[in-house]
C-alpha cells in the first residue's frame, strides 16, 4: 500500500464529543495503519464576529495561541482555524465567501509546512454541501467527497441552509470532486447520476472495542446491574429517526422485559422531546433511560444487553439512506439484533431479523432470546471483522492509488 500521502479533513462536526462517528473512527483507523502519512482534522471555522458571543471562551483560546493545533496521534492533528463570517451567512454576502478563503488558505498552509506535510501529495476531504469553496483550496492532488449522509431529508434545517443552494453546492462538488465516496446504495444511485467516479465505502466498527463486549474480563457497566433481564437495547443518537412508538409497544407488549435505551437527543425537535409519547416512556416502569454514555464504555453496557434492536422509522427519508453504525457495532458484540427493514440492513438479513411491523418486531425479539448455540454468534463476529474500519481504510487507500495512476495516464496522454 502507498503510503505517500498526507490528508487534510474538513470536519463537518467536532471531533471532540463525536468518538463515535464516522471520520473520528475512520481517521484514527487510517492514522494507525498510515504510519508515514500525516492527517490534519480542520474543525469547522470559528467566525470572528459571532463567536465571540456564543464561543467566547474558544475565541479567546485562539487569539493566545490555546489550542489551536492538537496532537491525537504522532500523525493525527486536529486544528481550529477561524474565518471572517461563519460560513452560513457568508455565501448570502458578496466577497465574504473569498475573504473566508483566502484566510482559511492562509492558516491551513501554514499548519501544513509547520508540520512538513507533502504539499504535492496531499489528498482533501470534504463531506457537506457547504464546503463547496474548500475543493481545491489546498491544491490537492486527490479531492474526495464522502457524503455519509443524506443532507437534503433533514427535517430539522438550520433557516441559513437553503436547500436549494446546498443541492446546487452539491452538484457543483460532485462535478469537480475526483472521488464520491457514499455509504449506501440508496445514496450511490442518488450521486451516481453526476458523477463517474462514486464509490459505495459504508460504515463499520471498532472490532476490537466492541468485541470486549464478549470477553469475560469487561466488567458489566454498574447502571446495567441494576436492571433485570432479559434486557432489550439501543444505543445511539435519539431524535426523530427512532421509532418511539415502536419502543412503546415493545414494553407494553412484554412489561417483563427491560427496554434500556443509550443516547442523548443529539439535534432533536425539541417538539420532540417534551412530547406525550416520551413523557409516556419515561414514566414505564421497565423502560430504563442510560443517557450519553463515553464511547470507550459502551461495551460494559452491551455486555448486558440480550437483544440489540435499531428502531429506526421506516418512512424517514433519512433512514432509508443511512448506513447504521450502531449495525456494525451490534455485530462485533455478537449478540442477536433485531431491526426494522431498513435497506442497508436487508443485506445481512441471513444474521439480523427483521421486524416489518410492530407484532412482527416483538415476535423477533421473543425468537431472538430463544437464541441457542455459538454458531450466529460466531457468523456474526466473522461479518463484523469483515467490516471493521481498518478494512474500510485499505478499500479507501486502493481507490485514492487507483485515482492517481489514472490522473498520470490521462497526463501522458
Amino acid at each position: 500500500m502507498n503510503s505517500s500521502f498526507d490528508h487534510v479533513v474538513f470536519l463537518s462536526y467536532p471531533w471532540f464529543g463525536s468518538e463515535g462517528r464516522r471520520h473520528h473512527r475512520l481517521f484514527l483507523s487510517m492514522a494507525r495503519a498510515e504510519k508515514d502519512s500525516r492527517i490534519l482534522c480542520v474543525q469547522r471555522p470559528l467566525c470572528s464576529i459571532t463567536s465571540i458571543f456564543h464561543r467566547r471562551r474558544e475565541i479567546i483560546e485562539w487569539c493566545m495561541k490555546k489550542n489551536r493545533l492538537i496532537r491525537i496521534l504522532p500523525n493525527l492533528f486536529v486544528y481550529q482555524p477561524v474565518t471572517f463570517l461563519h460560513d452560513h451567512m457568508s455565501q448570502y454576502i458578496s466577497g465574504i465567501n473569498m475573504l473566508n478563503r483566502k484566510m482559511l488558505s492562509r492558516q491551513l498552509l501554514a499548519v501544513i509546512n509547520d508540520l512538513g506535510m507533502k504539499r504535492f501529495n496531499l489528498v482533501s476531504w470534504i463531506s457537506d454541501p457547504i464546503q463547496e469553496d474548500y475543493v481545491g483550496l489546498m491544491k490537492e492532488r486527490v479531492c474526495i467527497y464522502d457524503c455519509f449522509d443524506d443532507y437534503f431529508t433533514y427535517s430539522n434545517h438550520n433557516p441559513l441552509r437553503s436547500r436549494t443552494r446546498l443541492m446546487l453546492q452539491e452538484k457543483c462538488i460532485l462535478k469537480r470532486a475526483d472521488i464520491v465516496f457514499v455509504v449506501s446504495e440508496e445514496l450511490y444511485k442518488k450521486k451516481a447520476k453526476f458523477s463517474e467516479n462514486v464509490y459505495t465505502i459504508s460504515n463499520a466498527a471498532d472490532v476490537v472495542l466492541f468485541s470486549k463486549t464478549s470477553d469475560p474480563y469487561t466488567p458489566m457497566h454498574s447502571a446495567i446491574l441494576q436492571i433485570s433481564y432479559p434486557i432489550i437495547g439501543m444505543i445511539g443518537n435519539l431524535n426523530q429517526r427512532v421509532d418511539f412508538s415502536l419502543l412503546r409497544y415493545i414494553a407494553n407488549s412484554h412489561p417483563e422485559w427491560s427496554v434500556v435505551i443509550v443516547g442523548d437527543w443529539n439535534g432533536a425537535d425539541q417538539k420532540l422531546v417534551k412530547s406525550g409519547l416520551i413523557k409516556q416512556l419515561k414514566s414505564m416502569a421497565n423502560v430504563y433511560w442510560l443517557g450519553h454514555q463515553r464511547f470507550e464504555e459502551l461495551p460494559k453496557i452491551l455486555k448486558g444487553f440480550d437483544v440489540c434492536i435499531i428502531p429506526y422509522t421506516v418512512e424517514d427519508p433519512f433512514n432509508i439512506s443511512c448506513s447504521p453504525l450502531k449495525m456494525y457495532e451490534y455485530l462485533a458484540t455478537g449478540k442477536p439484533i433485531v431491526s426494522t427493514d431498513l435497506p442497508s440492513v436487508r443485506t445481512e438479513s441471513e444474521l439480523i431479523r427483521i421486524g416489518r411491523s410492530y407484532s412482527e418486531f416483538v415476535e423477533e425479539i421473543a425468537a431472538a432470546l430463544d437464541e441457542k448455540g455459538e454458531f450466529l454468534k460466531e457468523k456474526r463476529l466473522e461479518l463484523a471483522r469483515k467490516n471493521s474500519w481498518d478494512s474500510r481504510v485499505q478499500k479507501i487507500m486502493s481507490i485514492i492509488e487507483e485515482e492517481v495512476c489514472r490522473k498520470e495516464n490521462v497526463g501522458k496522454t
